[in-house]
């Protein structure tokens, strides 16, 4: 799986269709079923992550990690949700959000506020642009700044599979 983006990048509302198609940023490829085989579709390493359910590619998050910082295990589905939810982690690649669990999500501010006390005021100038709707652009984010998050799950025959989520894959500018 290797989306960058759920949505179109438009820097400028003057391209055109062709040149929306060409811009780098989107870019990416889904694929589902034997990469490996074919080295037109991917070049480097891939990783297998068990799938416990197609819903919504529901697959089993381990532990998250903000780069410096310990990891923090995820907590696991409760058993009255297992029926409804299936596992306590999806991949949606239509999604152009990283949602976490309350815990989660906490523990990666946490961290951010102990590397730059200042990362946290962009989150919160996202958050209010999304709450009323306007678009977040700044030209103060510099995303050397950001560390790298660290996302295990359990891999296809039950190993922890470690995957690098670095931070212009969680801006999206």
């Amino acid at each position: 799986l290797l989306t960058h983006r759920s949505i179109v990048y438009v820097p400028d509302e003057n391209m055109t269709e062709a040149e929306k198609e060409s811009e780098p940023l989107n870019q990416g490829l889904f694929i589902i079923g034997d990469a490996e085989n074919d080295n037109s579709l991917c070049s480097g390493m891939t990783k297998d992550i068990k799938v416990f359910h197609d819903a919504y590619y529901n697959t089993q998050l381990l532990s998250i990690q903000v780069e410096g910082f310990d990891s923090m295990t995820a907590p696991v589905l409760q058993e009255q949700y297992i029926h409804s939810f299936f596992s306590n982690s999806i991949i949606d690649s239509g999604s152009s959000y990283v949602m976490l669990q309350n815990k989660l999500y906490q523990y990666v501010l946490d961290c951010l506020k102990k590397t730059n006390p200042k990362l946290l005021d962009f989150i919160d100038a996202f958050n209010q642009a999304q709450t009323t709707g306007t678009p977040y652009i700044s030209s103060e984010l510099n995303l050397s700044d950001w560390p790298n998050l660290y996302f295990t799950f359990a891999g296809a025959n039950d190993e922890p599979v470690t995957l690098c989520c670095p931070p212009d894959h969680y801006w999206q500018l």
